[in-house]
C-alpha cells in the first residue's frame, strides 16, 4: 500500500512523499520526489528548477526518524563525497543502524564553481528475513529465492547464500525498503550467519559500494525514476 501528500517547498518546488508499506504493515520506504514523476518515469520532463534544501532533507529524516526510528548514524555522505558519480548525477547513501537513507543530486556547473542540487530522497527501512526457502528459480545470471511469498536475489551473482540454499532450506536475510508489490527484492545474508555478509556490512558503512559497482541491477532500478 503506497499512502501519497504533496509536498511544496519553501521555493515553490512541487514534490510528493509516499509513503510506501511492507507486507506486515510497517512503513518500508519513504520517498521524497517531484510530483511529475508521478506521471512520468524520466527525469527529461521534470523542471529544471526543482530541487530540494539540505533543511528539507534533515526534516525528512528527522520525521522518518520518528515514524520508525532509523538507530545510531553509521555513516553520513555529503555529496560529492563517496558518491556513486555518473555524468553530472550523483548517487549518494547514508546508512544507519536500522535504515539506509538515499539522496541523488545533480551537479552543475556556473562561474567555474560546482552546485550539486538535491532532487530525490529515499528512507529505506531495515527489514530482517527469516524463513523457508518455498521456491527456487534462475534469472539470467542471478538465483531467486522465494521466502514467505516474496523472491529476493544477491547484489550480484555468487553470493554463497543465494546459490547453495535449496526448496526447504532455511535462511536468514536482510533487506531494505521491500514491498510486495516488487518482483524481486536485493537481500543480504544476515551477518551472524556469513562472513562475507559482515564483510558486505562493513564495506556499506565506509561507503566502498559507492565505487561504481551497483552490482547487476541498473542505477535506474535502484533509484526509481532517477536518470
Amino acid at each position: 500500500m503506497t499512502i501519497r501528500q504533496r509536498w511544496a517547498p519553501l521555493h515553490g518546488s512541487r514534490y510528493v512523499i509516499e509513503l510506501i508499506f511492507a507486507a506486515d504493515g510497517t512503513v518500508a520506504r519513504i520517498v521524497l520526489l517531484p510530483e511529475a514523476l508521478l506521471h512520468s518515469h524520466t527525469w527529461t520532463d521534470v523542471p529544471g528548477t526543482v530541487e530540494l534544501s539540505p533543511g528539507e532533507m534533515q526534516w525528512l529524516v528527522a520525521s522518518a526518524n520518528v515514524l520508525r526510528p532509523l538507530g545510531d548514524a553509521h555513516a553520513i555522505n555529503h555529496a560529492p563525497n563517496l558518491c556513486f558519480v555518473s555524468g553530472k548525477n550523483l548517487y549518494c547513501a547514508d546508512h544507519y543502524e536500522l535504515a539506509t537513507v538515499n539522496h541523488y543530486h545533480e551537479q552543475l556547473v556556473r562561474n567555474q564553481s560546482a552546485e550539486n542540487r538535491l532532487r530525490h530522497i529515499e528512507v529505506l527501512y531495515k527489514q530482517p528475513v527469516a524463513g523457508v526457502v518455498q521456491d527456487v528459480r534462475v534469472q539470467g545470471s542471478e538465483r531467486h529465492l522465494r521466502v514467505d511469498g516474496q523472491w529476493y536475489h544477491g547484489e550480484k551473482p555468487g553470493v554463497e547464500i543465494f546459490e547453495k540454499a535449496q526448496v526447504g532450506s532455511v535462511v536468514h536475510l536482510i533487506t531494505y525498503g521491500c514491498t510486495p508489490n516488487e518482483k524481486a527484492c536485493i537481500a543480504v545474508p544476515e551477518p551472524s550467519n556469513s562472513a562475507a555478509a559482515e564483510q558486505y556490512v562493513n564495506e556499506k558503512l565506509t561507503g566502498h559500494e559507492c565505487s561504481g559497482d551497483f552490482s547487476t541491477t541498473t542505477t535506474a532500478e535502484k533509484w526509481r525514476g532517477v536518470p
